[in-house]
């Protein structure tokens, strides 16, 4: 009876061990986390413009009704890799092993965006992206903009094709002023309104009659 005790708890343990283990590594990549529940991952910094994400979201949508229920990773940066940065550069070598920690019950086709190019897993042919460059030039809103053309080409890929999502164009994205320009604005104003104050104080002065003063008999 203890022998068999001992064999249950340490059976148990091992289990826990496991589960505990898998959490672990799945916490270690954010990626795999967000599209357990969700359909795109996107990269924390720079943060995409709400047009773009919303943009991803709607041609996702349109994907799986035309047959495709695609999972996006977008990947900016060795930092929205958690604890396996060494993938950032390796989109399909990255998409390998995100596919591993998403896929439990069913094998989710798979698209990873980076920098460096694109990465599929059971998503169709890599050759539908041959003709498709990743935007660098703007940022996490050029990586989201290849992403959904990629999307799109996918879809092609399968014998159907979905209506691209309205998006700001790459001029528009992120082209408002910088942050530190809109604090200094104000500041330079007041500045403005202080010297002419200034100004207007001494030209009143100058324009004032002296006053004589008589002696006192």
């Amino acid at each position: 009876m203890r022998a068999a005790a001992c064999c249950s708890l340490a059976l148990a343990l091992s289990v826990a061990l496991a589960a505990v283990a898998s959490s672990a590594l799945a916490d270690a990549d954010p990626a795999s986390d967000v599209l357990l529940a969700q359909d795109a991952f996107f990269p924390y910094q720079p943060a995409v413009s709400h047009g773009l994400e919303n943009g991803m979201n709607a041609v996702l949508r349109s994907a799986k009704k035309a047959g495709l229920p695609l999972k996006v990773a977008v990947i900016g940066s060795r930092e929205d890799l958690g604890a396996i940065p060494d993938f950032f550069g390796h989109p399909q070598s990255y998409a390998e092993f995100l596919d591993k920690e998403i896929s439990y019950n069913n094998r989710p086709p798979l698209l990873v965006v980076m920098p460096a190019g694109f990465g599929v897993v059971a998503a169709g042919p890599t050759g539908a992206l041959a003709a498709i460059s990743v935007d660098t030039r703007h940022g996490s809103d050029g990586l989201v903009r290849s992403g959904i053309e990629a999307v799109l080409a996918l879809v092609r890929a399968r014998g159907s094709a979905v209506p691209a999502p309205t998006t700001p164009s790459s001029s528009a994205a992120g082209g408002g002023p910088p942050v530190a320009l809109l604090f200094a604005i104000p500041v330079v104003l007041l500045v403005l309104l202080g010297v002419v104050g200034l100004l207007r104080g001494r030209r009143r002065r100058r324009g004032r009659p002296q006053r004589t003063r008589g002696r006192r008999r």
